[in-house]
């Protein structure tokens, strides 16, 4: 009898083992399982860039049309990209917040760039895929006309959130 229980215990614990082993691959975006169809993922990161003043990331987004964020402007400039002076959260250094696609809600948006970091938030929608936030990063810098030099082996995904089922 004794053996029996022995048995059962070590089997379930060792499901149990596998079962978390599992659950953490997921969450870390290592195996892809869409368990929650219509659930997204949030995903927080960074990726390193070619060193680079502020001053000139800011000369560069103008060039592009990218607007300050506040000011007032006599053209018409139909370009939706805004940006602004700020101390990016995650580094505690001076930065920018730049809104690629223009002002929205939610995560996703912006993208906060220092003289070497892109540090991003992106809600996304599946299951974890890290390729999915590098290719969301990798459009925003594309849409502020590849102003700066992503270092493509320096990608970080510091917080994976799934299934992420806000409603904005």
């Amino acid at each position: 009898m004794k053996n029996i229980l022995k048995i059962i215990l070590i089997g379930a614990g060792g499901v149990i083992v596998i079962i978390g082993g599992l659950y953490f691959l997921v969450l870390k975006g290592v195996i892809s399982v869409n368990i929650f169809p219509n659930a997204r993922t949030l995903y927080t990161g960074y990726v390193k860039i070619e060193p680079i003043l502020l001053s000139e990331i800011k000369i560069k987004l103008e060039a592009q049309g990218c607007r300050v964020l506040g000011k007032k402007y006599e053209n018409n400039n139909t370009r939706l990209c805004r940006y602004g002076e700020t101390i990016v959260e995650y580094d505690k250094k001076n930065g920018l917040e730049i809104w690629p696609q223009g002002m929205g809600f939610g995560p996703g948006f912006i993208i906060y760039m220092t003289s070497d970091k892109i540090w991003a938030e992106k809600d996304i929608f599946g299951s974890p895929d890290s390729s999915k936030f590098k290719d969301s990063v990798r459009r925003d810098v594309s849409k502020i006309g590849n102003i700066v030099s992503i270092k493509e082996n320096t990608w970080k995904i510091t917080k994976t959130k799934y299934p992420w089922t806000v409603i904005y």
